[in-house]
Order: structure tokens, then C-alpha cells, then sequence
């Protein structure tokens, strides 16, 4: 527990050294969004004066939090896991304010479901498990605020998802169990779905 806090109190001291923004090319920050969920970042921004771009490169990880989808029968999101990472373009000195970006994200979600089988003659209660993953790519645009060592930063874009359309599909009942695939389409398409990018981060500049 004390080296954690000595950690915490170092990386304080350092956010807060007079030192101006363009002298703090890290940045380390809390997320979220989508496709990533709610997670972390970390960004370093290759500053140099007089360039007219200033390049960072970005890494991420995040998850959705545990959640049930009420139906006709009720569907679970049981753990998840993203990992991702982005090349960003600031049109500033002091890597602030307008950037692009590119990036790439894989996704993971384990999604269950119970069926009490109650409509049937004789009863056999079963949960369905399956994992799914995709990949994505996405451009997106936005914009960083940074005051002293705090650091606000929001985009969006737009980006594509690659998915296998059979899915593994585990069936569990009364001790058994039996794996099979189901074909699977989002919104219409079986490999591939095209859709909105929204990220907001909030942290510190180092």
C-alpha cells in the first residue's frame, strides 16, 4: 500500500511543477466511450516547435461495466475487455486544442442468457453462453483543453467493425453441456457494420 501512495503523491508533484504545456507530453487520463467502454489512456504527444503538426501516439484499455438486457428473455453481459491504440495528429505547438486521429480497437464480451423452458411439457432450464469479438478501425476529430495540469479532451468519428458471423454458442443444462454456432448479422451484415465513434478523456498532463 505505501509505494502505491508514494506513486500517487510523486505523480501529483509532477502535475504540479510550473511547467507549460508544451513541456508535458504525457497524457494520462480516465475514459469513456465507445467502442472502449470505461477504462484508461495513456498518450505521449512528440512536441517540437515550429513543425506543423505535432504527432502523439495513444494506447487504451477499457470494459463495459456487468449489465442485464431485460426481453422477452432477459440477456447478460458478463465480462468484456477492449484494447486499442491511435495515432493522433495536434495542429498546435503545445499539443492542445484541434487534433485528428486514427485508430484501431480489438473487443471482447462473454453475453449469457437463462431460459427457464417453461412452456415445455416437462421443464429443462438451460443458459446459453457465447463470447464475441470484433475489430474496428475509426477516424475521428476533436479537441484537447489543458489548464496548468489538467487535461480535457473530447472527439468522435466514425468507424467500421469486423466480426466473424458464426458465433460459438455454449448450451448448459442439468450438468450437460453441448456447443454448437449460430449465425449472426448486425444490422444486416454478417462480417462487417459501420457506425458513430464518441470518446471523452479526463486527466492529468505530465
Amino acid at each position: 500500500m505505501l509505494p502505491k501512495r508514494i506513486m500517487l503523491l510523486f505523480i501529483l508533484g509532477l502535475s504540479l511543477l510550473p511547467l507549460p504545456a508544451e513541456e508535458r507530453p504525457w497524457r494520462l487520463q480516465a475514459m469513456a466511450g465507445i467502442p472502449m467502454g470505461v477504462g484508461v489512456s495513456g498518450e505521449y504527444a512528440f512536441l517540437r516547435p515550429g513543425r506543423f503538426f505535432q504527432p502523439a501516439v495513444e494506447a487504451h484499455t477499457g470494459m463495459f461495466p456487468n449489465m442485464t438486457m431485460n426481453g422477452d428473455i432477459p440477456v447478460s453481459i458478463t465480462g468484456s475487455l477492449d484494447l486499442g491504440g491511435s495515432v493522433v495528429l495536434y495542429f498546435r505547438e503545445s499539443g492542445d486544442g484541434f487534433y485528428t486521429a486514427a485508430g484501431y480497437d480489438w473487443t471482447w464480451a462473454r453475453i449469457e442468457k437463462y431460459v427457464d423452458d417453461s412452456d415445455s411439457i416437462e421443464p429443462l432450464p438451460y443458459t446459453v453462453t457465447s463470447e464475441f469479438q470484433y475489430h474496428s478501425v475509426h477516424l475521428r476529430a476533436g479537441w484537447r483543453w489543458i489548464w496548468r495540469w489538467g487535461t480535457v479532451a473530447l472527439d468522435g468519428g466514425y468507424g467500421m467493425a469486423f466480426f466473424d458471423g458464426d458465433l460459438p454458442v455454449m448450451i448448459s443444462a442439468d450438468g450437460k453441456e453441448a456447443k454448437t454456432y449460430r449465425e449472426i448479422s448486425w444490422y444486416g451484415s454478417s462480417d462487417f457494420v459501420t457506425g458513430l465513434v464518441v470518446r471523452l478523456c479526463a486527466g492529468v498532463a505530465l
